[in-house]
């Protein structure tokens, strides 16, 4: 706060002054009693030129009229407030030219108007002083009338040279030693501000004061050649290497300077170590396309480099200590204030990899990375193009310029799948690999009794068909036993495959369920590696097969819709006679409008109407399990991953990677709560001999019959079973003999898949011991291992057998 108008306009020619800045006032409001008076200072510069009714002189000459006016929109608001008190706020404390040292004569008064007229003997007076520039003599002319009382000039003795002018004190926010010329854009704001009270002569000794960076927090961009030697200059000693970094580091980007490690070196004593620090525009650009190499794509090169000579040196003495050298501190370009957005700010952090590897291994995408990253860091600038890159680098790293399949193996190797694979005969490419997590192999032989196969994605980079095999856990949920990529969906191969999947179940444990998506050859396959399985098709997929088939033989939409209603009725069919009246009635009601269709139907899908009507699938122990879609459902994260066009194995074999353990570690927490909790509707005495001994899983489909056989009417007819059959548990008129007889469930009415808690399998006193899983597992590993490895393996199991 001021005391007075005429102190803080003062105050304002001084700031301005000794930044090379010349004010006008160019509003001036006065009120009675003094508050609410107003006074706005702006740059000589401001306003434009307005042409007067008349340019021409008395003579008949034309006049030539040259204005410095440029609409510079620098503005001061020196409001007056309650007490007498003046505040100052700066509205706009930025050029919008260069701003050039002053003549002494350049100092204007502080209530009169800026442009005067031109004056003939000024221009006289002052032509030596300003050399041979017109614009000098009319900058003089003009401050002509504006120069104030001799009394009220400021008291500096001026050494006026040929056009420049130099003050014996050095200043405070932008000084002139250093700081020659100021391209368009430099802003004030910072210099002007101030919250001091000032009386009389203490107007500005309190705000200005010598910082030590050369460039303001807000100036643009400085002349070529400055030299930043004293920013850098310390006698401090630093503990680490890292500190005098991050120190250099620091007081370069307050200098709107970028730095890079150009020399590193590092002895085992510390002691010599060294590290040298450049400007990120040093050196020259070099070309980094092989000679002689084939240019399919030109690029539009730039660079940045300029062979800036900058350069620090860091060396480390005695006790560990690191002391700092400047080399070189001037730059050979322009200082430009780096963005946000600049490279500078976008560099990577040893830290930041190791957590791009994390989220990037847990399944998240790209933006999801940056975002995770940008909370953790709000000084962070990375842009999602940086990621993707780093993605792709750290990639290579891990490669170590290995191919695909290189990686997969070498993956598969290290978390120790169960690997088959076979190449062709003449040129040696692989035809069909196939894995299998070790856990899901323990997995299916503690739930061999169903198998699901899916065969339908062929939306990888490579359009070869994925083969999925799903097994059915205790707890209600599917896992993956085994995933492959086969040549071609024809009958040998599904053979092959199926064939290496029969290896990972003892014989007398082999699926008795497998249910399909309808494909014919996987049919034919099954009936070959697996004849005693029964096969179950997705009826949903029957339907699709017949939708592509037959919709286009119907004329609208409403008569389609009716065949599929009347052909779902046929494959719901409870009971064989059911079945036969459906059928007789559909086929009476469309062979005439579509023969074709009902001919299609007959002789492709009703050959095995036993796999999939509900008449007969009702009596197989399929858990529940009869549609694909169900499968499908949990893999969504895997589609998304194939339907990618730049997706092959190796993310692929990442993604199911994650999904297998996922599976895997859901499958064991559902274990865990079966085996310690008690659900609350779950403490009837009827459960007595289940609670802890099968899974909840099953204890809530038996609560499902005892609800129903609760709400049976007496006339309902004999019990069908259903549950028994397919689920193997208790059905309703057992429950309901058991609560008559006031007797709990006894464990041994319950199927063994409901009772196994534990991805351990049940060893069977008959199993040969060569097909333990163990057995297989390390069969394998002999077969892939070398002779070192061999050697090494021989020794651990003498050590096994003779102890």
């Amino acid at each position: 706060e001021f005391d007075s108008r005429e102190a803080i306009i003062k105050w304002c020619q001084e700031v301005a002054g000794k930044n090379n800045t010349v004010l006008a006032t160019i509003k001036s409001v006065k009120k009675q009693g003094g508050k609410g008076s107003v006074v706005e200072l702006g740059c000589e510069r401001s306003g434009v030129y307005s042409r007067r009714k008349s340019n021409i002189s008395k003579s008949g000459q034309k006049r030539k009229r040259e204005s410095k006016k440029c609409g510079c929109p620098l503005k001061l608001r020196c409001t007056c407030i309650g007490g007498n008190k003046w505040k100052l706020r700066v509205s706009c404390g930025k050029h919008n030219h260069e701003v050039q040292r002053t003549q002494a004569v350049d100092v204007l008064s502080m209530e009169d108007a800026v442009i005067i007229e031109d004056n003939n003997a000024v221009k006289e007076n002052l032509s030596t002083e300003a050399g041979s520039s017109n614009g000098s003599c009319r900058e003089a002319s003009r401050s002509l009338n504006a120069i104030r009382d001799p009394e009220s000039l400021p008291s500096d003795d001026y050494n006026v040279e040929k056009g420049s002018v130099s003050r014996p004190e050095k200043d405070t926010s932008v000084t002139e030693e250093e700081v020659l010329v100021f391209e368009e854009g430099i802003d004030l704001t910072h210099c002007c501000q101030t919250d001091k009270d000032l009386d009389g002569e203490k107007s500005s000794d309190s705000h200005l004061q010598k910082d030590t960076n050369v460039m303001e927090e807000d100036v643009s961009i400085l002349r070529e050649g400055i030299d930043l030697t004293q920013c850098f200059q310390t006698d401090k000693e630093f503990d680490t290497r890292e500190a005098v970094i991050h120190w250099c580091q620091e007081v370069a980007r307050n200098n709107n300077t970028g730095l890079t490690i150009s020399k590193t070196l590092k002895k085992p004593e510390g002691r010599g170590s060294l590290v040298e620090l450049g400007c990120v525009r040093s050196g020259a650009y070099r070309s980094h396309r092989k000679k002689g190499g084939k240019v399919l794509r030109k690029r539009k090169v730039l660079t940045k480099k300029c062979r800036c000579p900058f350069k620090l040196r860091s060396t480390c003495v005695e006790g560990n200590k690191w002391k700092l050298r400047v080399c070189c501190g001037r730059h050979n370009h322009e200082v430009e204030r780096i963005p946000p957005g600049h490279s500078y700010f976008r560099r990577w952090k040893e830290d930041e990899d190791q957590l791009l590897c994390e989220l990037t291994a847990s399944g998240l995408r790209p933006r999801q990375v940056l975002h995770a990253l940008k909370e953790r860091s709000k000084e962070n600038f990375l842009d999602i193009k940086t990621i993707y890159n780093r993605r792709t680098r750290l990639k290579l790293h891990g490669t170590g310029g290995s191919s695909v399949m290189q990686q997969v193996m070498k993956l598969s190797a290290q978390y120790h799948y169960m690997e088959w694979h076979r190449k062709d005969k003449e040129t040696c490419e692989l035809k069909d690999i196939i894995w299998a997590h070790p856990e899901s192999t323990l997995l299916a032989q503690c739930f061999p009794f169903m198998l699901m196969i899916d065969c339908t994605y062929k939306t990888n980079k490579f359009k070869i068909p994925f083969f999925h095999v799903a097994g059915v856990s205790s707890v209600g949920t599917s896992f993956t036993v085994a995933y492959a990529f086969i040549e071609e969906e024809t009958e040998e191969h599904f053979s092959w495959a199926l064939t290496q999947l029969k290896s990972l179940y003892s014989p007398n444990n082999l699926p008795s369920v497998v249910l399909v998506n309808g494909e014919l050859p996987l049919i034919n396959a099954i009936s070959i590696v697996f004849p005693g399985a029964d096969k179950l098709i997705c009826p949903f997929h029957i339907a699709k097969t017949i939708e592509i088939n037959c919709k286009n033989a119907f004329e609208n939409s409403e008569m389609w819709n009716n065949f599929c209603h009347d052909w779902e009725n046929v494959w719901k069919a409870e009971t064989k006679e059911d079945y036969v009246d459906t059928y007789t009635e559909f086929v009476t009601t469309w062979v005439a409008r579509n023969v074709t269709c009902i001919t299609y139907i007959r002789d492709t899908w009703l050959v095995h109407k036993e796999s999939f009507i509900l008449a007969w699938i009702q009596k197989i122990k399929h858990f529940g399990y009869t549609v694909i879609n169900r499968v499908e459902n949990e893999r969504d994260q895997l589609k998304k991953c194939m339907e990618s066009s730049g997706h092959s194995f190796f993310p692929c074999w990442e993604t199911l990677h994650n999904m297998i353990n996922s599976q895997i570690t859901h499958i064991k927490t559902s274990f865990d709560r079966s085996l310690t909790s008690v659900n609350r509707g779950h403490q009837s005495p009827i459960f007595s001999e289940l609670r802890n001994q099968v899974s909840q899983r099953a204890l809530e489909l038996i609560q499902l019959e005892l609800d129903k056989s609760s709400n049976q009417s007496s006339d309902m007819g004999p019990c069908r079973c259903l549950i028994r059959a397919t689920h193997g548990l208790p059905c309703p008129h057992e429950v309901v003999k058991y609560t008559q007889e006031g007797s709990a469930i006894p464990l041994s009415a319950i199927d063994p898949q409901w009772k196994q808690l534990s991805i351990v399998p049940r060893v069977e006193t008959n199993v040969d011991f060569y097909w333990l899983p163990e057995v297989q597992l390390l069969r394998q590993r002999w077969i892939e291992s070398e002779e070192l490895e061999r050697c090494s393996l021989a020794e651990k199991i003498k050590e096994l057998a003779l102890c």
